[in-house]
Protein backbone atom coordinates (compact mmCIF):
# COMPACT_ATOMS: atom_id res chain seq x y z
CA UNK A 1 0.00 0.00 0.00
CA UNK A 2 1.39 3.39 -0.94
CA UNK A 3 2.03 5.67 2.00
CA UNK A 4 -0.21 8.68 2.32
CA UNK A 5 1.12 12.20 2.62
CA UNK A 6 0.13 12.32 6.29
CA UNK A 7 2.19 9.21 7.04
CA UNK A 8 5.28 10.72 5.45
CA UNK A 9 5.02 13.96 7.42
CA UNK A 10 6.72 14.23 10.79
CA UNK A 11 4.30 13.45 13.58
CA UNK A 12 4.99 15.82 16.46
CA UNK A 13 2.45 14.05 18.65
CA UNK A 14 4.62 10.94 18.49
CA UNK A 15 7.70 13.05 19.26
CA UNK A 16 5.87 14.48 22.27
CA UNK A 17 5.13 10.93 23.40
CA UNK A 18 8.86 10.14 23.35
CA UNK A 19 9.41 12.93 25.85
CA UNK A 20 6.47 11.87 28.03
CA UNK A 21 7.72 8.27 28.07
CA UNK A 22 11.12 9.43 29.34
CA UNK A 23 9.42 11.40 32.13
CA UNK A 24 7.56 8.20 33.02
CA UNK A 25 10.86 6.27 33.05
CA UNK A 26 12.17 8.72 35.65
CA UNK A 27 8.96 8.35 37.65
CA UNK A 28 9.49 4.57 37.74
CA UNK A 29 13.10 4.94 38.80
CA UNK A 30 12.22 7.48 41.50
CA UNK A 31 9.53 5.27 42.98
CA UNK A 32 11.46 2.00 42.67
CA UNK A 33 15.22 2.44 42.92
CA UNK A 34 14.65 5.74 44.71
CA UNK A 35 13.20 3.78 47.62
CA UNK A 36 9.67 5.18 47.81
CA UNK A 37 7.87 1.89 47.22
CA UNK A 38 9.90 0.01 49.84
CA UNK A 39 9.61 2.85 52.38
CA UNK A 40 5.86 3.47 52.16
CA UNK A 41 3.80 2.38 55.16
CA UNK A 42 1.70 -0.66 54.25
CA UNK A 43 -1.96 0.22 53.79
CA UNK A 44 -1.39 3.98 53.97
CA UNK A 45 -2.71 6.56 51.52
CA UNK A 46 0.89 7.21 50.54
CA UNK A 47 1.40 3.60 49.53
CA UNK A 48 -1.77 3.70 47.44
CA UNK A 49 -0.77 6.80 45.50
CA UNK A 50 2.79 5.52 45.02
CA UNK A 51 1.49 2.30 43.47
CA UNK A 52 -1.04 4.23 41.40
CA UNK A 53 1.82 6.34 40.01
CA UNK A 54 3.92 3.22 39.45
CA UNK A 55 1.20 1.61 37.35
CA UNK A 56 0.51 4.87 35.51
CA UNK A 57 4.15 5.18 34.46
CA UNK A 58 4.88 1.49 33.89
CA UNK A 59 3.95 1.72 30.21
CA UNK A 60 6.96 4.00 29.55
CA UNK A 61 9.19 1.33 28.00
CA UNK A 62 6.32 -0.15 26.00
CA UNK A 63 5.53 3.31 24.61
CA UNK A 64 9.13 3.88 23.51
CA UNK A 65 9.33 0.48 21.80
CA UNK A 66 5.94 0.93 20.09
CA UNK A 67 7.13 4.27 18.75
CA UNK A 68 10.21 2.56 17.28
CA UNK A 69 7.88 0.35 15.25
CA UNK A 70 5.50 3.17 14.39
CA UNK A 71 8.21 5.42 12.94
CA UNK A 72 10.45 2.58 11.73
CA UNK A 73 7.86 1.00 9.43
CA UNK A 74 7.62 2.26 5.87
CA UNK A 75 5.33 1.14 3.07
CA UNK A 76 8.24 1.10 0.63
CA UNK A 77 11.65 -0.58 0.72
CA UNK A 78 14.36 1.49 2.43
CA UNK A 79 18.00 0.63 3.08
CA UNK A 80 18.93 -0.20 6.66
CA UNK A 81 20.67 2.83 8.15
CA UNK A 82 23.57 1.34 10.06
CA UNK A 83 24.83 4.88 10.63
CA UNK A 84 21.89 5.52 12.97
CA UNK A 85 22.91 2.59 15.17
CA UNK A 86 26.55 3.73 15.14
CA UNK A 87 25.49 7.24 16.23
CA UNK A 88 23.36 5.83 19.02
CA UNK A 89 26.24 3.59 20.10
CA UNK A 90 28.58 6.60 20.21
CA UNK A 91 26.03 8.53 22.27
CA UNK A 92 25.78 5.70 24.79
CA UNK A 93 29.56 5.28 24.97
CA UNK A 94 30.04 9.05 25.32
CA UNK A 95 27.91 9.21 28.46
CA UNK A 96 29.03 5.85 29.81
CA UNK A 97 32.69 6.82 29.67
CA UNK A 98 32.13 10.32 31.10
CA UNK A 99 30.06 9.00 34.02
CA UNK A 100 32.65 6.31 34.76
CA UNK A 101 35.48 8.85 34.68
CA UNK A 102 33.55 11.19 36.97
CA UNK A 103 33.03 8.46 39.55
CA UNK A 104 36.60 7.23 39.10
CA UNK A 105 37.99 10.60 40.20
CA UNK A 106 35.21 11.74 42.55
CA UNK A 107 34.42 8.42 44.25
CA UNK A 108 37.30 6.07 43.35
CA UNK A 109 36.14 3.40 45.80
CA UNK A 110 32.93 2.92 43.77
CA UNK A 111 34.72 2.11 40.49
CA UNK A 112 36.36 -1.23 39.84
CA UNK A 113 39.51 -1.50 37.76
CA UNK A 114 37.70 -2.89 34.72
CA UNK A 115 34.74 -0.46 34.82
CA UNK A 116 36.36 2.01 32.43
CA UNK A 117 37.01 -0.73 29.87
CA UNK A 118 33.41 -1.94 30.25
CA UNK A 119 32.09 1.57 29.64
CA UNK A 120 33.39 1.37 26.04
CA UNK A 121 31.40 -1.80 25.38
CA UNK A 122 27.82 -1.15 26.57
CA UNK A 123 26.35 -4.11 24.70
CA UNK A 124 28.97 -6.68 25.67
CA UNK A 125 28.79 -5.78 29.35
CA UNK A 126 25.08 -4.89 29.43
CA UNK A 127 25.53 -1.35 30.71
CA UNK A 128 21.98 -0.52 29.61
CA UNK A 129 19.46 -3.33 29.14
CA UNK A 130 17.27 -1.34 26.73
CA UNK A 131 20.18 -0.47 24.45
CA UNK A 132 21.29 -4.12 24.43
CA UNK A 133 17.77 -5.25 23.48
CA UNK A 134 17.40 -2.49 20.89
CA UNK A 135 20.70 -3.45 19.26
CA UNK A 136 19.39 -6.97 18.76
CA UNK A 137 16.08 -5.59 17.47
CA UNK A 138 17.85 -3.32 14.99
CA UNK A 139 19.04 -6.29 12.94
CA UNK A 140 15.54 -7.77 12.93
CA UNK A 141 13.83 -4.60 11.73
CA UNK A 142 14.44 -5.06 7.97
CA UNK A 143 12.96 -8.56 8.06
CA UNK A 144 9.99 -7.42 10.15
CA UNK A 145 9.28 -4.47 7.85
CA UNK A 146 9.50 -6.58 4.71
CA UNK A 147 7.22 -9.22 6.18
CA UNK A 148 4.60 -6.64 7.15
CA UNK A 149 4.77 -4.95 3.75
CA UNK A 150 4.05 -8.25 2.06
CA UNK A 151 0.94 -9.10 4.08
CA UNK A 152 -2.55 -7.67 3.79
CA UNK A 153 -4.06 -5.34 6.36
CA UNK A 154 -6.47 -8.08 7.45
CA UNK A 155 -3.58 -10.45 8.08
CA UNK A 156 -1.63 -7.75 9.91
CA UNK A 157 -4.57 -7.07 12.23
CA UNK A 158 -4.86 -10.78 12.98
CA UNK A 159 -1.15 -10.89 13.75
CA UNK A 160 -1.56 -7.99 16.18
CA UNK A 161 -4.38 -9.77 18.02
CA UNK A 162 -2.39 -13.01 18.16
CA UNK A 163 0.72 -11.24 19.50
CA UNK A 164 -1.24 -9.55 22.28
CA UNK A 165 -3.05 -12.75 23.22
CA UNK A 166 0.01 -15.02 23.23
CA UNK A 167 2.92 -12.79 24.26
CA UNK A 168 1.01 -10.51 26.62
CA UNK A 169 -2.13 -12.21 27.95
CA UNK A 170 -0.82 -15.78 28.10
CA UNK A 171 2.79 -14.86 28.88
CA UNK A 172 1.98 -12.67 31.87
CA UNK A 173 0.13 -15.61 33.45
CA UNK A 174 2.43 -18.52 32.65
CA UNK A 175 5.83 -17.08 31.55
CA UNK A 176 6.53 -19.67 28.87
CA UNK A 177 8.27 -17.72 26.11
CA UNK A 178 11.40 -16.34 27.76
CA UNK A 179 10.22 -12.73 27.79
CA UNK A 180 12.12 -11.94 31.02
CA UNK A 181 9.20 -9.75 32.18
CA UNK A 182 9.68 -7.61 29.09
CA UNK A 183 13.39 -6.90 29.59
CA UNK A 184 14.36 -8.68 26.39
CA UNK A 185 14.82 -8.28 22.67
CA UNK A 186 11.84 -10.59 22.13
CA UNK A 187 9.37 -8.26 23.84
CA UNK A 188 10.86 -5.22 22.10
CA UNK A 189 10.44 -7.02 18.77
CA UNK A 190 6.80 -7.81 19.62
CA UNK A 191 6.15 -4.16 20.45
CA UNK A 192 7.98 -3.03 17.30
CA UNK A 193 5.70 -5.25 15.21
CA UNK A 194 2.59 -3.93 16.97
CA UNK A 195 3.70 -0.32 16.47
CA UNK A 196 4.40 -1.00 12.80
CA UNK A 197 0.98 -2.64 12.34
CA UNK A 198 -0.72 0.35 13.99
CA UNK A 199 0.88 2.56 11.36
CA UNK A 200 0.41 0.21 8.40
CA UNK A 201 -3.28 -0.37 9.11
CA UNK A 202 -3.91 3.10 10.57
CA UNK A 203 -5.43 1.41 13.61
CA UNK A 204 -7.43 3.83 15.71
CA UNK A 205 -7.69 6.40 12.90
CA UNK A 206 -11.20 7.24 14.10
CA UNK A 207 -10.19 7.44 17.76
CA UNK A 208 -9.59 10.98 18.98
CA UNK A 209 -6.86 11.69 21.57
CA UNK A 210 -9.40 12.27 24.38
CA UNK A 211 -11.00 8.86 23.85
CA UNK A 212 -7.55 7.25 23.77
CA UNK A 213 -6.72 8.94 27.09
CA UNK A 214 -9.94 7.59 28.58
CA UNK A 215 -8.74 4.14 27.50
CA UNK A 216 -5.48 4.71 29.38
CA UNK A 217 -7.37 5.77 32.52
CA UNK A 218 -9.69 2.75 32.42
CA UNK A 219 -6.78 0.33 32.07
CA UNK A 220 -5.00 2.12 34.93
CA UNK A 221 -8.04 1.60 37.16
CA UNK A 222 -8.31 -2.04 36.10
CA UNK A 223 -4.67 -2.81 36.91
CA UNK A 224 -4.72 -0.79 40.14
CA UNK A 225 -7.97 -2.43 41.22
CA UNK A 226 -6.49 -5.90 40.80
CA UNK A 227 -3.37 -4.83 42.69
CA UNK A 228 -5.19 -3.49 45.77
CA UNK A 229 -7.69 -6.35 45.90
CA UNK A 230 -4.99 -8.45 47.61
CA UNK A 231 -6.50 -11.55 46.03
CA UNK A 232 -4.39 -14.34 44.59
CA UNK A 233 -5.29 -17.24 42.36
CA UNK A 234 -3.49 -20.55 42.13
CA UNK A 235 -3.65 -22.43 38.83
CA UNK A 236 -1.82 -25.76 39.14
CA UNK A 237 1.80 -24.71 39.81
CA UNK A 238 1.18 -21.05 38.95
CA UNK A 239 0.27 -18.30 41.40
CA UNK A 240 -1.36 -15.11 40.12
CA UNK A 241 -1.34 -11.98 42.30
CA UNK A 242 -2.03 -8.29 41.83
CA UNK A 243 1.63 -7.70 41.02
CA UNK A 244 1.39 -10.18 38.15
CA UNK A 245 -0.20 -7.46 36.04
CA UNK A 246 2.34 -4.78 36.95
CA UNK A 247 4.72 -5.87 34.23
CA UNK A 248 5.89 -4.67 30.82
CA UNK A 249 4.17 -7.69 29.24
CA UNK A 250 0.90 -7.16 31.12
CA UNK A 251 -2.06 -6.67 28.76
CA UNK A 252 -3.14 -3.68 30.87
CA UNK A 253 0.26 -1.99 30.62
CA UNK A 254 0.68 -2.84 26.93
CA UNK A 255 -2.85 -1.62 26.29
CA UNK A 256 -2.12 1.70 27.99
CA UNK A 257 0.95 2.13 25.79
CA UNK A 258 -1.06 1.34 22.64
CA UNK A 259 -3.73 3.89 23.57
CA UNK A 260 -1.02 6.47 24.26
CA UNK A 261 0.61 5.95 20.85
CA UNK A 262 -2.71 5.97 18.99
CA UNK A 263 -3.82 9.13 20.80
CA UNK A 264 -0.48 10.87 20.29
CA UNK A 265 -0.47 10.05 16.58
CA UNK A 266 -3.76 11.96 16.23
CA UNK A 267 -2.61 15.09 18.05
CA UNK A 268 -2.49 18.25 15.98
CA UNK A 269 -0.43 20.84 17.81
CA UNK A 270 0.24 24.54 17.16
CA UNK A 271 3.35 25.32 15.12
CA UNK A 272 5.00 26.95 18.13
CA UNK A 273 4.60 23.70 20.10
CA UNK A 274 5.94 21.70 17.17
CA UNK A 275 9.08 23.83 17.10
CA UNK A 276 9.72 23.22 20.80
CA UNK A 277 9.01 19.49 20.52
CA UNK A 278 11.25 19.23 17.47
CA UNK A 279 14.09 20.76 19.50
CA UNK A 280 13.49 18.69 22.64
CA UNK A 281 12.59 15.20 21.37
CA UNK A 282 15.99 14.20 19.85
CA UNK A 283 17.64 14.50 23.26
CA UNK A 284 15.00 12.63 25.29
CA UNK A 285 16.81 9.28 25.29
CA UNK A 286 19.74 10.91 27.10
CA UNK A 287 17.60 11.00 30.25
CA UNK A 288 17.55 7.21 30.31
CA UNK A 289 21.28 6.93 29.60
CA UNK A 290 22.23 9.38 32.33
CA UNK A 291 19.86 7.98 34.94
CA UNK A 292 20.26 4.27 34.31
CA UNK A 293 24.05 4.00 34.25
CA UNK A 294 25.13 1.37 36.79
CA UNK A 295 27.19 3.81 38.86
CA UNK A 296 24.42 6.42 38.97
CA UNK A 297 21.82 3.71 39.62
CA UNK A 298 23.68 2.15 42.56
CA UNK A 299 25.34 5.20 44.08
CA UNK A 300 23.07 8.17 43.41
CA UNK A 301 19.56 6.82 42.83
CA UNK A 302 19.51 4.01 45.43
CA UNK A 303 17.22 5.06 48.29
CA UNK A 304 17.64 8.78 47.56
CA UNK A 305 13.91 9.54 47.64
CA UNK A 306 12.81 7.19 50.44
CA UNK A 307 11.80 10.07 52.72
CA UNK A 308 9.30 11.30 50.11
CA UNK A 309 7.14 8.27 50.91
CA UNK A 310 5.99 10.00 54.11
CA UNK A 311 4.81 13.20 52.40
CA UNK A 312 1.17 14.00 51.75
CA UNK A 313 -0.49 12.53 48.66
CA UNK A 314 -0.36 15.84 46.77
CA UNK A 315 3.26 16.45 47.77
CA UNK A 316 4.24 12.98 46.54
CA UNK A 317 2.73 13.68 43.12
CA UNK A 318 4.39 17.11 42.90
CA UNK A 319 7.80 15.88 44.09
CA UNK A 320 7.90 12.78 41.88
CA UNK A 321 6.78 14.47 38.69
CA UNK A 322 8.70 17.66 39.49
CA UNK A 323 11.97 15.78 39.83
CA UNK A 324 11.28 13.56 36.81
CA UNK A 325 10.46 16.49 34.52
CA UNK A 326 13.43 18.50 35.78
CA UNK A 327 15.82 15.58 35.22
CA UNK A 328 14.56 15.04 31.67
CA UNK A 329 14.85 18.76 30.86
CA UNK A 330 18.42 18.93 32.19
CA UNK A 331 19.35 15.73 30.34
CA UNK A 332 17.98 17.14 27.07
CA UNK A 333 19.97 20.35 27.50
CA UNK A 334 23.12 18.33 28.25
CA UNK A 335 22.50 16.20 25.19
CA UNK A 336 22.31 19.25 22.96
CA UNK A 337 25.85 20.08 24.10
CA UNK A 338 26.80 16.51 23.20
CA UNK A 339 25.18 16.95 19.78
CA UNK A 340 27.24 20.09 19.21
CA UNK A 341 30.44 18.23 20.14
CA UNK A 342 29.54 15.39 17.76
CA UNK A 343 28.82 17.92 15.03
CA UNK A 344 32.18 19.65 15.50
CA UNK A 345 33.90 16.25 15.35
CA UNK A 346 31.93 15.31 12.20
CA UNK A 347 30.91 12.03 13.82
CA UNK A 348 27.72 11.81 11.77
CA UNK A 349 29.79 11.85 8.58
CA UNK A 350 32.14 9.30 10.11
CA UNK A 351 29.22 6.96 10.85
CA UNK A 352 27.95 7.38 7.29
CA UNK A 353 31.44 6.62 5.95
CA UNK A 354 31.63 3.52 8.15
CA UNK A 355 28.21 2.41 6.91
CA UNK A 356 29.34 2.78 3.30
CA UNK A 357 32.31 0.47 3.80
CA UNK A 358 30.26 -2.05 5.74
CA UNK A 359 27.80 -2.18 2.84
CA UNK A 360 30.64 -2.75 0.40
CA UNK A 361 32.01 -5.53 2.61
CA UNK A 362 28.58 -7.16 2.98
CA UNK A 363 27.99 -7.02 -0.77
CA UNK A 364 31.30 -8.77 -1.41
CA UNK A 365 30.57 -11.45 1.20
CA UNK A 366 27.14 -12.06 -0.29
CA UNK A 367 28.58 -12.20 -3.82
Amino acid sequence: MEESKNMRERNYGIDLMRIVSMVYVLVLHTLGQGGMISSAVTGSKQEMIIWALEIWAFCAVDIFALISGYVGYCGREKPTKFANLFELWLQVVFYSVLITLYYRFRYPESVAGTDLIKSFFPVTFSTYWYFVAYTGLFFLMPVINRGLRSCSEVTARKVLIALLFVFSGYEVLFSKFGMEDGLSVIWLAILYIIGAIIRKCEIGKNINPLFAFVGVVLLEFASFGILISHKSLAIADYSITGLTFVSYVSPFIAGMAIFYVIGASKLRLPKACNAVIGFVAPGAFAAYILNNHTLVWNNWMAGRFATWASLSVLQIIIHVFGFSIAFVVVAILIDHVRMLIFKLLHLKQFCQFLEKWIRIGLDRIVA
